[in-house]
């Protein structure tokens, strides 16, 4: 069994929390950090959800010792059948405990709470504030109150001016709504993660849970809608798991799940200032600012394009054809979100050259490396496992079915993984290592 410790502590102004996992795969620690005047909360839900995919992954129950609210505990009973389900090569089943239950019930109601949303400046993010400002979701609409933004996730510690500047950028798209921002601090990732893809939501809700002594609901953005997540799970971010990770006075909230990335950006067109300073950037340098060629910069323009929107100053300059053809698709989610413009820009007319450009890019990709269907979705699986340097090599054995795009499939699978074993229906070899 693996013991959780929490300590708490203040230090220049800054309250820190550090959680330590005792087990017989060793001792690790990770610490959150938010300014001191944020009131403790009420329990150390946070934790479990900080540490429930690290426990899976070391296959041994989890013991908190501290307070844990029942309902906590409970729907991360049903997170860890769902994940261990999916992810059964990652993730065992475990069982929790805690040294004390809180069975209190909640005294918030439901009706337009006060809410922290978790907020990087990208379109994600920022079309869930608009949303939740303007009401446009609905009965699920919150109060925002507060922005929470973390660094140690896409911007690491060790790049602080970066990060500074990221927050100057958030400053200036929230200002006419006169939000305060609270910065969450974290090593998480550098001890405590496993599988990036698979678990930035819990990490995301363990910061959000920080808050729970001042707001009942924590909201962060569904990053892929609903109506394509169905091609890709698992993913991290999902409307399956995703609400397990509430506690019984806190809930961790998904929102704008039925919006395309396209419907987003016409929601952050509305406000200049928001589109002026996006930032999605993460695969080019950590400056804390965009830099206009890498695919998502790219694609993000494209989303606004398509609609026939002004990208604004976010990127450092015009996109023009010539950046789009240099974005092929590396998987076939990325292939997806391309299509997805596509059909966009072809619904409103829109015959942009640089959308002329990515349908070529399209075009290509289709010829090439990816096929629809059950190729596009289990090649997708099998390329997020493999740039996962984070992740030590294991025995894989794939099995080939019957099926039209068998063919095809073996050959990208193949590609991807040229010293795996394969084994068919009739014919089963011995697996070797990748």
């Amino acid at each position: 069994m693996i013991r959780l410790n929490v300590d708490a502590s203040v230090t220049d102004s800054r309250r820190t929390w550090t959680l330590t996992l005792l087990g017989k795969a060793g001792d690790r620690s990770c610490w959150f950090a938010v300014d001191e005047t944020i009131p403790e909360p009420p329990t150390f839900d946070f934790a479990l959800a900080a540490s429930v995919h690290r426990a899976m992954a070391d296959g041994e129950d989890l013991h908190l010792a501290g307070t844990a609210s029942f309902a906590m505990l409970a729907n991360l009973e049903h997170y860890i059948e769902i994940w261990s389900s999916w992810r059964p090569d990652l993730y065992q089943p475990i069982g929790l405990s805690a040294d004390k239950v809180d069975t209190t019930t909640s005294p918030h109601s439901r009706v337009s709470p006060s809410a922290v949303l978790a907020f990087s400046g990208g379109l994600d993010s920022s079309a869930t504030l608009v949303r939740q400002i303007e009401g446009l979701a609905k009965r699920d609409t919150a109060h925002v109150r507060m922005l929470m933004v973390v660094h140690g996730f896409d911007l690491p510690l060790d790049a602080p001016s970066a990060f500074s500047r990221a927050l100057t950028s958030i400053g200036r798209q929230v200002a006419r709504f006169e939000l305060p921002s609270s910065v969450v601090t974290t090593n998480w990732r550098q001890t405590f993660q496993c599988n990036w893809e698979m678990e930035y939501v819990a990490a995301l809700s363990a910061c959000l849970h920080l808050y729970s002594a001042q707001y009942p609901v924590g909201l962060f953005a569904i990053d892929e809608s609903y109506a394509t997540i169905k091609d890709y799970l698992p993913w991290s971010n999902n409307p399956v798991s995703n609400h397990y990770l509430s506690g019984e006075s806190f809930e961790v909230r998904g929102d704008a799940g039925a919006l395309s990335r396209g419907e987003k950006a016409e929601l952050v067109a509305r406000y200049p200032e928001i589109g002026d300073n996006l930032r999605v950037c993460w695969a080019g340098p950590m400056t804390g600012e965009n830099c206009g060629r890498c695919e998502k910069c790219v694609r993000t323009q494209l989303n606004f394009i398509a609609r026939g929107l002004l990208t604004g100053s976010a990127f450092p300059r015009e996109l023009i054809p010539e950046d789009v053809i240099q974005i092929a698709p590396k998987n076939a989610t990325q292939l997806m979100f391309m299509e997805e413009i596509c059909r966009e820009a072809d619904l409103g007319g829109c015959n942009d050259q640089r959308i002329e450009a990515l349908r070529g890019v399209v075009r290509d990709a289709r010829r090439r490396d990816f096929n629809s269907g059950e190729s596009s979705h289990m090649a997708t699986a099998c390329q997020r496992e493999a740039n996962e340097d984070r992740v030590s090599p294991k025995t894989k054995t794939v099995q080939l079915t019957k099926s039209s795009g068998l063919t095809a499939l073996s050959k990208i699978l193949r590609k991807m993984f040229p010293k795996a074993a394969f084994i068919s229906l009739e014919k089963r070899k011995t697996t070797s290592r990748l």
